[in-house]
């Protein structure tokens, strides 16, 4: 066997290990985006354009409840679900401390200002999850901005809470319309 072929062939080799291997990071991702606990919440977004990253709306998620959380800038998010909404209680040093409290955990944070807890609810709290761009075509992603800078727009995210410890985006709902990530 000469020298060209044996390198083409390693090269091909290479290149069909590093499809399988993108292959079964893509079927893992899908699989616990599935099998995760399913919650919604409330969507807030602003602009789309991007030169760089291409066109995607970026996402502000929060939750309208009446139960005021415990926001502390720690890194695990507790939720409850409560028919279907995620309901933030606080947040956590650790995954650990998230289970011990019996809440479902996933990396993010909250914020809720104190002032707001002599309000009377329901409460707007504000949830940083690491799921924060929809990516969508040009049109789509324009649309999607302009419908979600209008104060009568109803949107909400469908996420999925992984066994990991990671939120995932399902779809997003714009006034009724279905968005699948």
């Amino acid at each position: 066997m000469n020298l060209i072929h044996a390198s083409t062939l390693r090269i091909g080799l290479a290149a069909t290990v590093l499809c399988l291997i993108l292959c079964g990071i893509l079927y893992n991702e899908n699989r616990l985006a599935r099998e995760g606990i399913p919650a919604t919440l409330s969507v807030e977004g602003f602009d789309p354009r991007d030169i760089l990253s291409g066109n995607y709306v970026e996402l502000s998620f929060f939750s309208e409840q009446n139960i005021a959380p415990k926001c502390y800038g720690e890194t695990y998010l507790g939720l409850k679900r409560e028919r279907g909404k995620a309901l933030v209680i606080g947040d956590f040093p650790s995954p650990e401390a998230v289970r011990k409290a019996g809440l479902i955990g996933t990396i993010g944070s909250c914020q809720f200002d104190k002032q707001d807890e002599k309000a009377n609810p329901p409460y707007k709290v504000r949830v940083m999850l690491p799921i924060s761009r929809f990516y969508a075509n040009a049109e789509t992603a324009l649309a999607l901005e302009k419908a979600l800078q209008d104060p009568q727009t109803q949107a909400i995210a469908e996420i999925s809470l992984g066994s990991d410890g990671k939120a995932r985006l399902r779809a997003l709902i714009v006034n009724g319309k279905r968005y699948p990530a």
